[in-house]
């Protein structure tokens, strides 16, 4: 190992302390005076402790523009939301996610400007289809991609739950069934998913609903027929050359 190479290691080294103190290293750091702060007693049964005003204060202001945001993270990871929401809100300080739990955050932001932006600029929709798209005849056409319409769900149509938008829609299995489609608006356009309800078991093969290719007694006479042709095959006798 040449010099070059040794410096190199030992800046390694001296990066890999620094992200990864030991549990000594951090016995060693002090950052406040241990002195000042109030000792706890007992009330009763249970320890009790006065808690630095200064402190607690500091705490409401460092959180006094935050906003709580909620996501179904089984859809979207909340990196990938803050990524797309950055990218929508154009903010001019900074903002930290911070997750609470259930699929709730903090939006933990430093300024009143940015505040506004997000809570009067909205509804922002980081995944699935805005609340302001739930109107009965934007729901069928949307629907119509689909199948032929039936009806909008009534907890849909009343706000109940905020998770999706349901449409009960005729459908062909017969037919590849999209999995996304585009909506269009003036000036506008969005790629939506489509997820489909409980749906019977269909193959495409014979177009009968009920079985998959696995139960199909025509896939499988087909399977027996060219193992019979092909065992056959092979007894014949090859011919010499």
């Amino acid at each position: 190992m040449d010099l070059r190479e040794m410096e190199a290691a030992s800046k390694v080294k001296v990066l890999y302390k620094e992200k990864n103190p030991t549990f000594a290293d951090k016995l060693k750091q002090k950052p406040i005076d241990l002195s000042i702060l109030p000792l706890p007693t007992m009330r009763g049964d249970f320890p009790s402790i006065p808690i630095p005003e200064a402190g607690f204060l500091r705490g409401v202001e460092r959180y006094k523009f935050s906003i709580i945001g909620r996501l179904d993270l089984l859809k979207v990871k909340l990196a990938v939301a803050r990524s797309e929401a950055l990218r929508k809100w154009n903010l001019s300080g900074n903002c930290q996610f911070i997750p609470l739990g259930k699929g709730y955050f903090t939006i933990l932001l430093d300024n009143e400007a940015d505040k506004m932006r997000i809570w009067g600029g909205g509804p922002w929709h980081i995944d699935g289809l805005g609340t302001e798209y739930w109107e009965e005849d934007v729901l069928m056409s949307i629907a119509r991609t689909v199948g032929n319409l039936v009806q909008v769900d009534n907890n849909t149509l009343c706000r109940s739950t905020g998770f999706y938008a349901s449409v009960l829609v005729d459908v062909d299995f017969s037919k590849t069934i999209p999995s996304k489609i585009m909506i269009e608006r003036e000036g506008f356009e969005l790629c939506q998913e489509i997820q489909q309800g409980k749906t019977p078991k269909i193959f495409s093969h014979c177009k009968v609903v009920g079985h998959l290719v696995s139960e199909c007694r025509d896939v499988v006479m087909e399977i027996e027929q060219e193992k019979v042709i092909q065992k056959e095959a092979d007894n014949e006798p090859k011919k010499k050359r």
